[in-house]
């Protein structure tokens, strides 16, 4: 099964799976709002990994976390 894409042309399932990421680690290593989870994720490891290029053979969901660790910082960790 393959996913649509999204009304941005975005890859359905790459936005999927960043969500995916994000769920598994919101509270503990990222903390974005729910208005910032809705489509702003994948802009934000998109970005991160235009920035950071050389990460593209790392695990694809330490470099999601990574990318929203630093974009949505837990306050007090």
């Amino acid at each position: 099964m393959q996913a649509a894409p999204t009304a941005d042309g975005a890859d359905g399932a790459a936005v999927a799976y960043v969500q995916g990421v994000a769920d598994a680690v919101q509270g503990s290593a990222a903390c974005p709002t729910p208005a910032q989870r809705s489509a702003e994720l994948p802009r934000v490891v998109q970005a991160y990994l235009a920035a950071n290029p050389g990460l593209g053979a790392q695990p694809a969901a330490a470099v999601v976390r990574d990318a929203l660790r630093r974009a949505y910082p837990c306050k007090g960790r």
